[in-house]
């Protein structure tokens, strides 16, 4: 049973994905810390001069422009924005909590399916065995009356009789091997492989009795269900995203700096009256 459910908790793609998903909400919360910090965007631009246009190119204005190739950079640092920051981020680090919590519901799930499986794949071959006991005991019991009938201490009615009871036999123990394949192929889809397989299966113990009442069992599932537990994160981090975009009416303060220099300039086409200027 404990390999069983090691290697469902390995392979099984429910736990695979629910594993990804609890990772990247934690990439959200970088994501979400990230406005802590400062921006740095770096710019190279260039522009072909056009003598009759007053408006160059982007938001440059001049009265002419000239060939000419720049190069800066743009830092930006948020000074504060009236706590919605903190509380985008508070609201990812509950989305992260809840989508933990649900790897840890999508694992309960996988072991109590591998469980189930093992269990009824145990019965399975129990109910085999028992089908080839019977099988061979009616055989027997069919030879002998056989044996009685040739030696006229058996009628033909009893030897029919008896071929139909290990018909019946026969035909039970194909339905029981049918549905012990059937519980291999559970087992194996509960394990998380495509692979057909023929397990050998060890008895376990079965577990402990539960309580006489529902009652203890009720309250421990509200404490410690995790999917209740994610419900719960889920709301809080709706609830801290509500806020965040409420501070969306406050304003906010960002320091922005702003270096640059042109290393190639033609001013050769200057007119007379600009000469003075420069």
């Amino acid at each position: 049973m404990r390999q069983a459910e090691d290697l469902a908790l390995k392979n099984h793609p429910q736990v695979m994905a629910a594993q990804d998903l609890s990772l990247a909400a934690g990439e959200q919360v970088r994501e979400a810390r990230s406005a802590y910090f400062p921006t740095l965007n770096a710019d190279l631009t260039g522009s072909q001069a056009n003598t009759e246009a007053r408006i160059g190119a982007g938001a440059l204005v001049a009265s002419r422009l000239f060939d000419r190739a720049g190069q800066g950079i743009t830092l930006s640092q948020l000074i504060t924005d009236s706590g919605r920051t903190n509380n985008l981020v508070a609201s990812s680090k509950l989305q992260q909590q809840a989508a933990q919590q649900d790897y840890q519901a999508t694992r309960y799930d996988v072991l109590l399916a591998v469980n189930q499986a093992y269990f009824n794949t145990l019965q399975a071959q129990a109910v085999v065995k028992v089908a080839q006991e019977t099988v061979a005991t009616r055989k027997q019991l069919f030879d002998q009356i056989s044996a009685l009938a040739e030696n006229k201490l058996k009628s033909q009615l009893d030897v029919n009789f008896a071929d139909v009871n290990l018909s019946d036999a026969k035909l039970l123990l194909l339905r029981a091997e049918d549905n012990l394949q059937q519980a291999y192929a559970e087992l194996a889809r509960a394990i998380g492989t495509d692979q057909s397989a023929m397990f050998e299966l060890t008895e376990e113990p079965l577990p402990a009795s539960p309580p006489p009442g529902p009652d203890p069992m009720v309250a421990e599932a509200f404490k410690n269900r995790p999917e209740l537990a994610s419900l719960r994160l889920a709301g809080e981090a709706a609830h801290r995203f509500a806020e965040a975009e409420k501070d969306l009416s406050r304003p906010a303060v960002t320091l922005v700096g702003v270096a640059g220099f042109l290393p190639f300039i033609n001013t050769s086409g200057i007119p007379a009256a600009y000469e003075e200027w420069r």
